[in-house]
């Protein structure tokens, strides 16, 4: 998705999810205007942890792209 910020600049948003059986990883990665971020979580040490892991993020990306999606939604409807 490409996204128009206020201030007339463009970013694009995408997400990207592959759970193999069997295989315990977890990484996010962001970039932006100061760079790249990265947490790499393939040290946590137990299955418990890393499901929460997961629940934590899947729960803040599902919000965060909520709330994308229905500004975009406003923005077409609205024709702003």
């Amino acid at each position: 998705m490409q996204l128009e910020h206020q201030v007339g600049r463009f970013s694009d948003a995408s997400l990207y999810a592959l759970a193999e059986p069997g295989v315990r990883r977890a990484e996010v990665e962001v970039f932006g205007p100061g760079g790249a971020a990265t947490v790499d979580c393939t040290r946590v040490d137990t299955a418990e942890a890393l499901g929460i892991l997961y629940r934590e993020f899947a729960e803040a990306v599902s919000l965060h792209l909520q709330h994308v999606v229905e500004s975009a939604e406003t923005q077409l409807l609205t024709g702003a």
